[in-house]
């Protein structure tokens, strides 16, 4: 197989194996990753400066991560995955979300780390409605 034959993936999202490979491919193809001004700033893109304004543990989000046209929708049903946002570094630009996985809320939330570079755009979500 040659190293050099693009991959191509799903822009649904149906699981959590598409978005990391997803963003792997973004992290290789382009500049998301390792990107900094002429001060040495690396975070200073729209979806870095919203969330180095949220509330851990209290704002939730909706993902669109960059090259994408869809939300991130990690449950495999029509709606959406709701992130509630837990965490952000300024310094590596990780930003860390927990959401419900497919288990429903019997089961522990799972957690996304993703580099706020690669995150195109982001949509204030309310809180899921209890049971879900």
């Amino acid at each position: 197989m040659s190293h050099n034959r693009k991959k191509e993936l799903s822009p649904d999202f149906d699981g959590l194996n598409n978005l990391i490979e997803l963003l792997a491919l973004k992290r290789k193809k382009k500049h998301c990753c390792h990107h900094h001004d002429n001060r040495g700033a690396a975070c200073e893109g729209c979806a870095c400066s919203v969330l180095a304004g949220a509330r851990p543990r209290v704002d939730r989000f909706f993902i669109l991560p960059e090259g994408s046209t869809n939300f991130i929708n990690l449950q495999g049903a029509g709606n959406p995955t709701n992130f509630l946002f837990i965490a952000f570094d300024d310094e590596t630009c990780c930003a860390t979300f927990e959401f419900q996985g497919p288990g429903g809320p019997q089961q522990n939330p799972m957690r996304l780390t993703i580099d706020c570079r690669c995150i195109c755009g982001l949509s204030p979500a309310s809180p899921p409605p209890p049971g879900t």
